[in-house]
């Protein structure tokens, strides 16, 4: 790092390999540099997917590099940095929050952080518009500290126990793992009240590749009518039971759907998510292609007319 920042200015600074606690002291110098330079985006990925050369044994938590956020305040200089992203690794201390007042937008994967935690990070970002979390087991109750957070994406594996109002958000993408078929379906009626002005809306279902034998599941949803969301994207629709009924019920509720998205439908590959609204495209087999075929007739034949249907 200290041969390559003969420059003035770095736009953003990244690691995507497998180092933890002991790699501490280099991480921390190059991320220093990278602030006294000006950096816009830090990315942060030090989980063992990244490195072919390590065993994969899971990493113990002590083990892993903690992040400070400490190290993002740089002595007489404005902090510029608008976009941080972390994954494996943990977090140490309240941040200070002068050196947070510039991110727009943060996402955490596998970060061992807790309620509170998040809570005061959070309060720190003014002008925080994307945040996504994803396995971050430890959260419980998610809240936030200040009425005026204007946050306008947000992505989540799970949604934790207890979710409050957000009355900013356009836009929310929503991951459901495991989504099996004994699922009631509870969490979709709170998403349409918990996201009252929500314009669009990406589901991505992960069901297991074992099905149980169909069995009638008492299913029993309020009515939740819902007249801002234009746009719907489910990703992961292999025409199960119970992926029908939670976009029937979507079908129902959203009034003023004009688009609706379905994948994987493709004909010659399916598409499949890897995490942080990162997509990939595989070659579909055999089993796939004459499910699609079932799908794709049910599709056309309970979508109304005025939506727009897409099926790729």
């Amino acid at each position: 790092m200290d041969q390559r920042s003969k420059g003035t200015k770095i736009d953003s600074f990244a690691i995507h390999f497998h180092l933890g606690k002991d790699s501490a002291p280099q991480i921390d110098q190059w991320i220093s540099c990278a602030m006294i330079m000006g950096v816009e985006t830090i990315d942060l990925d030090l989980s063992e997917s990244c490195s072919s050369m390590v065993d994969h044994v899971s990493s113990n938590a002590s083990d892993e590099y903690k992040f400070p956020f400490r190290i993002l305040a740089v002595a007489g200089k404005k902090c510029g940095l608008r976009h941080l992203r972390l994954a494996s690794c943990s977090l140490i201390a309240p941040p200070d929050s002068n050196s947070l007042t510039s991110l727009i937008t943060i996402q955490l994967q596998c970060i061992d952080i807790k309620d509170e935690q998040l809570g005061i990070l959070l309060s720190s970002c003014l002008f925080l518009e994307g945040l996504s979390l994803h396995l971050c087991n430890d959260l419980v109750n998610l809240k936030f500290a200040g009425p005026n957070l204007p946050l306008k994406d947000l992505n989540m594996l799970k949604l934790p126990e207890t979710v409050p109002t957000f009355t900013n958000i356009k836009q929310l993408v929503l991951t459901i793992f495991p989504f099996d078929d004994e699922d009631k379906l509870c969490w979709i009626s709170y998403v349409l009240k918990a996201f009252p002005l929500l314009q669009k809306l990406q589901l991505n279902l992960f069901c297991p590749s074992f099905i149980k034998q169909p069995k009638e599941i008492e299913r029993v949803l309020p009515e939740c009518p819902h007249s801002h969301v234009g746009e719907l994207e489910i990703n992961g629709f292999y025409g199960n039971q119970h992926e029908e009924e939670l976009l029937k019920y979507l079908l129902d509720n959203l009034v003023e759907l004009k688009v609706l998205a379905v994948s994987p439908c493709s004909q010659s590959c399916q598409k499949v998510y890897r995490g942080f609204n990162n997509w990939v495209y595989e070659e579909a087999n055999a089993w796939y292609k004459f499910r699609m075929e079932r799908v794709c007739g049910w599709l056309h034949a309970v979508v109304p007319p005025t939506v727009h249907l897409r099926i790729r």
